[in-house]
């Protein structure tokens, strides 16, 4: 009875010793990964060669290559929301006060100023639903709207998504009242739909713009890159014919007064286009003239690529110019190469 009482205590005591060395082992590992993972975040970026271009991501932590999203308390937004009938008092109170405009301007503005810390989204849409309705004067209107827009990427991504999205609806019965507020709201939702990946959506935000309605005068410079922006963002979704038709007015607007990084882009997006409608040829010899034009060199390497690819295309029987002779190709290969070493 002893020996087996003995011999249970053994067995006890090795497998207690074997759960220690487990738990041992794994934080051993858990120590390691982490150094590894510290080791190759250590470089402040990274340069992606891939079909979609050369793409320079920041990797300065764990969170951010995983993609993390901004939260609540990644921003000032930690007021406490103030309470909802107090809100509606305060507003009756200002649309019934007689002062003067300007005095009244302020105060809206005071209002916007203690609500926009909150991030409160019911409180600050029925705000933006009270001066964007008809019974408030355009010009208060207007320059508390300019406010609201402005503040707008102080708040978290969700709360910004809602209030941008419900206050563009507000002012659409009077958008051409509201144009350079509209404009200013949808390139903040476009950025934030950019981030997010969502391409096409960031893409039609930035095509609501009103940019050719003729009330405000625009310098053809932020036109062109609205529309060459607007391009790219459908070529990321691969929807070719939509980023066509926006390059095409950006096409129309350049000139000899339009910058050369512009130029660069437009170039580089019709290649693209060119690329994404199979004409491979084409679209090689855009692809190898850029790369005589930059001076970086991974991106002369991204381009080069992308320009001996179109070219090899060409020889497969869907191409529509596969009977076309390619000395493109031969140049290619004679060109010097440029070197490059990675970052």
């Amino acid at each position: 009875m002893n020996e087996t009482r003995r011999m249970r205590g053994v067995r006890d005591g090795d497998m207690m010793m074997a759960t220690v060395d487990s738990i041992k082992i794994k934080r051993e590992r858990a120590r390691a990964a982490r150094h590894i993972d510290a080791q190759v975040c250590s470089r402040s970026e990274c340069v992606v060669l891939s079909g979609k271009g050369c793409v320079t991501l920041p990797r300065t932590s764990a969170e951010g290559r995983r993609g993390a999203r901004p939260t609540a308390s990644s921003f000032s937004a930690t007021a406490s929301p103030l309470p909802h009938a107090m809100i509606a008092d305060r507003l009756t109170a200002l649309a019934t006060d007689q002062s003067d405009q300007k005095t009244k301007i302020e105060r809206y503005k005071a209002l916007l100023a203690e609500l926009l810390p909150t991030a409160d989204a019911p409180s600050i849409k029925a705000f933006a639903e009270h001066v964007t309705a008809e019974d408030c004067a355009l010009v208060i209107s207007r320059q508390v709207l300019m406010d609201l827009a402005a503040g707008l990427p102080s708040l978290p991504v969700e709360p910004l998504k809602e209030i941008g999205t419900y206050v563009l609806e507000r002012m659409q019965p009077r958008a051409t009242s509201f144009e350079e507020q509209i404009s200013m709201i949808r390139e903040h939702l476009a950025d934030v739909y950019e981030r997010e990946e969502e391409w096409t959506e960031a893409a039609k935000m930035l095509a609501g713009i009103p940019l050719d309605s003729g009330i405000r005068v625009l310098e053809d410079n932020y036109k062109v890159e609205k529309y060459i922006r607007i391009a790219m963002l459908y070529l990321q979704d691969d929807e070719s014919v939509s980023a066509e038709t926006f390059l095409n007015r950006a096409s129309v607007l350049i000139n000899e007064d339009t910058s050369e990084g512009l130029k660069l882009q437009h170039k580089v997006c019709y290649a693209r286009i060119l690329d994404a409608k199979r004409k491979f040829l084409e679209a090689a010899s855009r692809y190898y003239s850029l790369s005589q034009l930059t001076s970086t060199a991974a991106v002369k390497v991204s381009v080069a690529c992308r320009a001996h690819a179109c070219s090899t295309h060409t020889h497969l029987p869907y191409a529509p110019e596969a009977h076309t002779p390619l000395p493109l190709s031969l140049s290619l290969h004679r060109s010097p190469r440029p070197t490059w070493s990675p970052p």
